[in-house]
């Protein structure tokens, strides 16, 4: 296996782990974090085009991933308005540029595979949510907020795991 290879994975993963915190604690993605994994997936791309993407499928992955979530935003905001709910929104800017850092790293088009996968990793998470917590006794609202980042972060393992990027075969000697 390829020292860059693992090196790589493993600053994807310790950026994961501390975006997926973070978001979990404050329902904010600190913007430095967001460059740096953007940053690493330009640089994986670059080097390690085998294993991944390339240049042009990471820009193209990247994009496609901030327009597909900046629709989703901007439909959320939309809704809010003309419901006229003040509230905290569900998917905030931070988790669009997430989903741009993961479009990345996903490339053209495995990221359409997962922005729906992301979704849907997130409803099925807020249901279980409200669940828990009126099992719980408590009340749930329905602007509440909810940490969305490790559920973009899952959909976008899992769509490597099942398109094979996560596989350093072509490193093997």
């Amino acid at each position: 296996m390829n020292a860059l290879w693992l090196l790589l994975w493993l600053l994807y993963a310790g950026l994961f782990l501390a975006i997926a915190k973070r978001d979990m604690e404050t329902r904010l993605i600190p913007m430095r974090l967001l460059l740096a994994l953007a940053a690493l997936a330009l640089f994986d791309a670059a080097l390690l085009p085998q294993t991944g993407p390339d240049l042009a499928g990471a820009l193209l992955g990247g994009l496609n991933g901030l327009l597909g979530f900046g629709l989703a935003y901007w439909g959320g905001r939309l809704y809010s308005r003309l419901r006229r709910v003040v509230a905290e929104v569900a998917l905030g800017l931070g988790d669009v540029c997430l989903m741009g850092a993961c479009g990345l790293m996903l490339g053209w088009p495995a990221v359409w595979f997962a922005i729906p996968l992301a979704i849907a990793i997130g409803g099925s998470a807020a249901v279980a949510i409200i669940f828990m917590r009126k099992r719980a006794g408590h009340s749930y609202k329905a602007t509440q907020a909810f940490p969305y980042a490790p559920c973009i972060l899952l959909a976008t393992v899992a769509v490597m795991l099942v398109s094979g990027d996560l596989n350093p075969a072509p490193f093997a000697s």
